[in-house]
């Protein structure tokens, strides 16, 4: 899944991320809690900058078959970061939001006020609606449902490139699967900030579901999450990290048990941060000497909160604990005798750190993979090489889902790993000539057949991503060669 998106479309997503994020921690905490409220002043600052221009008065939200939707599209980013945003509209029997020019701080804490009891959507709206006008809410409108023939949408969506069509709309069979891996570790660090339980069997069940979607078409399972520039990307860093470790241990052949704690244990090994402050956690710009060993303590304080759940198996302990501990005996924290590390544990570290390096954070660029795996391969007993070998071949120079330009001019969708890692299985989408080819016309070829070594990827296709020179994919190569070509094992005692 390719998702484009201009700056403007990525500032209101960025700005819908911040939304979700107030309805999540209204959930738990009351209207006056510091977060609630910085959050609804930090939406309401976003929305004074996007709708400044007079090309742009107002901002439709709307809310159709569960997915959020903009502009004539689904916005599937947008709607796997917002369960609980989706949950409130849905409880207002609300179909959208239109945010209109001026939308103040006080009224957003009023749309996500929790709604009391049940009844008749319409009667529900109806009060809402009600409530809103007597708060002085004006700069803001609820919406009528989807179906209704007064949604909002149908005036804001009129006139456009196909519409708000169906199809556009349809069930994407991740999306929910993704929506509860976020609201998993989005509970999990708002319980651990409050001293309560971080709900491991939650993050078991989430792992289950996980684990049949790997054994599908996964060449989109890595694309669906998208990092915007506030605090949600803590969260998704944890559900790819989750995400990356069952790939890899699906192609390993771990069994199901081992799949499932090992996601659990993915999804929960930076929970650790909720006890960290927020000032340090979400800081823009470079931890100095005091705030970064602050951060540092964020594996022991994860492995304390997991060990005062009730359900908390040994991997996600472990995981949590020594997520930071080199292969080599350094890191943090400092080793300790009963910190007995295995492959397991081993597996989520390099899955966390090369998470790290290809995602882009408020400070940072993401790295191509190539770029990512060369870096993890030149810090030499910082990792086991059996994981790192697993990671690499797993998922190659270029992972399922990403979009390469091959050296004939032709581009083309990178639909699993090869027998080599810089010879991916493709669907080609668009000839030498820039021509995008029918459903019917895109074939499928393996680079490492013998009738495809003419080919070859000439460079990723992301404007996010740094692209490697060729110098650098040699470099990787020769490093790649004096890994092991074994599974990772699994059967190791946690």
């Amino acid at each position: 899944m390719a998702e484009r998106r201009d700056l403007t479309s990525a500032g209101f997503e960025d700005a819908i991320s911040v939304l979700s994020h107030a309805a999540s921690y209204r959930r738990i905490y009351f209207r006056t809690h510091p977060r609630v409220a910085a959050l609804a002043e930090e939406f309401a600052r976003r929305m004074e900058v996007l709708l400044g221009s007079p090309q742009r008065s107002a901002f439709f939200l709307g809310l159709a078959n569960g997915k959020l939707v903009h502009d004539g599209r689904a916005l599937v980013s947008s709607t796997i970061v917002s369960k609980r945003l989706i949950e409130q509209l849905e409880a207002l029997g609300s179909g959208g939001v239109l945010f209109k020019r001026g939308t103040r701080a006080d009224e957003v804490l009023e749309l996500l006020e929790p709604v009391r009891g049940g009844g008749e959507p319409a009667r529900i709206l109806h009060d809402a609606r009600a409530r809103l006008r007597t708060c002085q809410a004006l700069h803001l409108e609820l919406s009528a449902p989807y179906a209704s023939p007064e949604w909002l949408g149908q005036t804001y969506f009129s006139g456009r490139e196909g519409g708000c069509a169906e199809e556009g709309l349809g069930e994407e069979p991740l999306v929910p699967v993704y929506q509860q891996l976020f609201g998993i570790v989005e509970e999990a660090h708002l319980r651990g900030a409050s001293g309560s339980d971080v709900g491991v069997d939650g993050a078991r069940s989430a792992s289950e579901k996980l684990q049949r979607a790997v054994r599908g078409d996964f060449r989109d399972l890595l694309q669906l999450v998208r990092y915007s520039d506030y605090d949600s990307f803590t969260v998704g860093h944890s559900v790819r990290v989750a995400t990356l470790a069952v790939l890899i241990g699906h192609a390993q052949g771990f069994d199901e048990r081992t799949l499932t704690e090992l996601g659990a244990a993915g999804l929960l090994h930076d929970v650790g941060k909720a006890r960290i402050p927020e000032e340090i956690l979400f800081k823009p710009a470079a931890l100095d000497d005091e705030e970064r060993q602050i951060m540092k303590r964020h594996p022991q304080l994860g492995a304390e909160l997991l060990l005062d759940s009730t359900s908390a198996g040994a991997l996600a302990i472990s995981a949590a604990w020594g997520h930071h501990l080199r292969h080599d005996g350094g890191g943090y924290p400092s080793h300790r005798p009963w910190a007995v590390r295995s492959q397991l544990t081993s597996l989520i570290q390099v899955c966390d750190i090369f998470e790290a390096l290809t995602a882009a954070r408020p400070y940072k660029h993401a790295l191509s993979p190539q770029r990512a795996f060369e870096i993890l391969l030149a810090d030499r007993g910082a990792f086991d090489p059996r994981a790192l070998a697993a990671l690499v071949r797993t998922l190659g120079f270029y992972p399922p889902g990403s979009h390469v330009e091959l050296d004939s001019g032709e581009q083309a969708l990178v639909i699993a790993a090869g027998s080599a890692v810089d010879r991916p299985h493709l669907e080609l989408q668009r000839d030498a000539t820039g021509r995008e080819l029918a459903e019917g016309e895109r074939p499928r070829i393996d680079l490492g057949a013998p009738d495809q070594r003419e080919r070859r990827v000439a460079r990723l296709i992301d404007p996010a991503l740094a692209t490697c020179a060729e110098e650098e994919r040699e470099v990787a190569l020769e490093a790649l060669a004096a890994l092991p070509c074994g599974p990772c094992g699994s059967n190791e005692s946690e």
